[in-house]
């Protein structure tokens, strides 16, 4: 059985192309389109992948994260994956952050984000074996 994915993005369009996406690669997808429904989904279903947009409202996914470390009612999910437009520089905080796998610069080949997704998806099916990178990954992957 696939994980199931959590989409926190602010812009409607992306969310429903990545859910579209991802559901069409057999996975079952919720959304949320800020902060606060974000926690909530979080706490009713607990998603085993987050795909968080760095910019969402309420907090973004700094709030985000934050709430995930702070509120003990809540299980940290360590693969989230951060979506956004910050700069080289300042994308190494980014991945220092707890909770966070991997960070997507927007535009992303969808490829990309499956390939993330895969590989959390294989980590958590068997954490004793090394998490395939897939940084250098250049064109998108067939579902089928």
């Amino acid at each position: 059985m696939s994980p199931t994915i959590l989409i926190a993005d602010e812009d409607r369009e992306s969310a429903r192309l990545y859910e579209h996406y991802l559901n069409r690669c057999g996975y079952r997808v919720l959304s949320a389109s800020g902060g606060v429904e974000c926690l909530s989904i979080i706490r009713e279903q607990s998603p085993a992948v987050i795909i968080a947009s760095e910019n969402m409202p309420w907090g973004g996914a700094d709030g985000l994260l934050d709430c995930l470390s702070d509120d003990s009612g809540l299980q940290c999910c360590p693969n989230v994956i951060l979506t956004g437009y910050t700069p080289d520089e300042n994308v190494s905080v980014l991945r220092e952050m707890p909770c966070v796998f991997r960070y997507l610069r927007k535009p992303f080949l969808m490829g990309r984000l499956l390939d993330y997704v895969r590989s959390i998806e294989f980590g958590l099916r068997d954490a004793s074996r090394p998490r395939v990178s897939p940084r250098d990954r250049q064109s998108p992957v067939a579902c089928h």
